[in-house]
């Protein structure tokens, strides 16, 4: 009669966690990627939608 205790088929965990890596392989951190600088299209219509912000506020100032 054959033993299916799951437990002994599977290794036992090391308590003290997985072993070091070597030097070599040491993990690098990730860096976020570049942010592009914005366009001078987008530049543009940034300035656009602040110049018609602020005229509005400047109309409705004055009335």
């Amino acid at each position: 009669m054959a033993d299916n205790n799951p437990e002994e088929v599977r290794p036992r965990r090391d308590p003290s966690g997985p072993p070091r890596l070597p030097d070599g392989d040491r993990v690098h951190p990730e860096h976020p990627p570049d942010i592009a600088s914005p366009t001078t299209r987008r530049r543009l219509l940034t300035a656009l939608v602040v110049v018609v912000v602020v005229t509005a506020i400047m109309i409705g100032a004055f009335r």
